[in-house]
């Protein structure tokens, strides 16, 4: 059980992100019309430009979550081995929330820092905007990052592409 959890979260964290991006071309016709489509034009027509666009909203959206990660850091302390760990740090990426990792282990800053911040040395440790979380679903890191002011995406299970909003620990 432990060893296919952890191929099944190896196997998602290896899968590339979905993006959006398509090709604009503007070329000019027979008739010296001007046209903009997302295919190449017949090799018999010049192309005056060709531009990649990607999705603005993705695009946009992690700008702001990486501006709002200055002033509302999220921080999250792990341990080697720790399944749990690799199952928020997955949740995390799936949301598209930038955080901060720092490894307890022969780490005495980290774990002086978790011991003032938490009064324990507990993994994982995860602070949205400076709340100690206690659930680690997806559902609750998702509306404890929008609590924050943070845009999370959509997440998706690798596996099934079902919503994963009511899984997790």
């Amino acid at each position: 059980m432990l060893f296919s959890k952890r191929i099944l979260i190896l196997i998602a964290l290896l899968l590339p992100t979905t993006s959006y991006t398509a090709t604009l071309y503007k070329w000019i016709d027979a008739e010296g019309n001007i046209s903009y489509q997302d295919s190449p034009p017949p090799d018999e027509f010049r192309i005056l430009e060709q531009r990649e666009l990607a999705d603005a909203d993705v695009d946009e959206r992690d700008q702001y979550n990486r501006r709002l990660a200055k002033t509302q850091p999220i921080d999250l302390f792990t341990t080697e081995n720790c399944d749990v760990c690799e199952l928020v740090r997955f949740n995390l990426n799936q949301l598209g929330i930038p955080f901060n990792e720092q490894t307890l282990f022969e780490n005495k800053i980290a774990q002086q820092q978790l011991r003032e911040r938490s009064g324990g040395l507990n993994a994982p440790s995860l602070f949205i905007a400076n709340q100690l979380l206690t659930s680690y679903s997806l559902s609750s890191l998702k509306a404890a990052a929008i609590t924050a002011g943070y845009r999370p995406k959509n997440a998706m299970t690798a596996r099934t592409g079902e919503n994963n909003s009511d899984k997790g620990i």
